[in-house]
This record gives structure tokens, sequence and C-alpha cells, in this order.
């Protein structure tokens, strides 16, 4: 039998190694955790970025036919802008600031895609306040308006190359 001082030391030694166990177990859970949330973000934004690709592809098919844009598919555009600028917090989890930039403007980029679409149709399909003093109206299929939609046409192409290269670094990564 040992002395009290040898079991108070036995004591202490056995409060030190359970402080300790505990906080390697909260570090490890904290590790993994972390981990996992890297993975879901990645995962998250790469999801948000592709459904605003498969919206610009939808607005573009659709003038493809129509020879104009859809109000109701530009909406859907920028409700999934909507959905990807939400998710703002997750985005500021990637490490590389130039990409963060490069995620962001993406996304701002397709609300003035957006913004322009709609103006666009918006004065195209205007009806005149007064009609004996408006000057006269254009139709929508007018050449101004097309060669119009043919640019907003082309600078899809452009935001979905951008889109598409960053999904690539998020697969990537």
């Amino acid at each position: 039998m040992g002395t009290d001082s040898d079991r108070v030391w036995l004591v202490v030694l056995g409060a030190v190694l359970a402080m300790a166990t505990t906080l390697a177990v909260e570090a490890l859970k904290y590790l993994f955790s972390n981990r996992n949330k890297k993975k879901d973000y990645k995962i998250v934004v790469r999801l948000e970025l592709k459904s605003l690709i498969s919206a610009i592809d939808r607005l573009v098919d659709q003038y493809g036919t129509d020879q104009y844009f859809r109000i109701t598919t530009i909406n859907e555009l920028r409700e999934a802008a909507q959905r990807a600028d939400r998710i703002r917090d997750q985005i500021t989890l990637i490490r590389s600031d130039s990409k963060k930039e490069e995620i962001l403007g993406a996304i701002s980029d397709v609300f003035i895609f957006c913004a322009d679409t709609n103006n666009l149709e918006g004065v195209a399909w205007a009806q005149p306040t007064t009609p004996a003093s408006a000057a006269p109206m254009l139709p929508w299929n007018a050449d101004i308006f097309r060669s119009r939609r043919q640019m907003l046409a082309l600078r899809s192409v452009d935001i979905k190359r951008k889109l598409n290269d960053l999904i690539s670094y998020l697969e990537n990564r």
C-alpha cells in the first residue's frame, strides 16, 4: 500500500490523463467536422454554378426557337443567381482569393446579364402610353432588337465558359 501522497498523485495523474484524452477527442471531432464542411461547401457551390449554366442554356435555347428571351425564363435565371448569391459565406471558405473573386464576379455577371435581357425585352415589347404623341414603336423583331439579342446570346457563352472553368476548379480541389 502506498502512502496518501502517492494516492493523491495517482488521482491527479488520472484527472490529467482524462482531460488530455477529452481534449484530443474534441480536437479530432473538430478536425473531421471541418473536413466534411469543406467537402460540403464545394459540392454546394458547384451545384449552384451548374444550375446557373442550365438556366442560361434554357434561356438561350428558347431564344434560338422563339427569337426573343422569355421573361419567365429570365426570372428563373435571376432566381438561380439569387440562390448562388445566398451562399456567399460558403464561397468565402475557398482558400484562393482569386477564385473567390472569380466566383463572385461570375455571379455578378449573371445578375447583369439578367438585367440586360430583362431591359431589352421590356423595351422591345413596350406599348406606348399615349398613342397620339408617342414616336412610332419598333416591332419586337426589329433589327436593333435582334442584334442586341444576338450580342446577349454571345455574352452568355462567355459567362458559361467562366462558370465551367470554376466548376472544373472546384472538382479538382
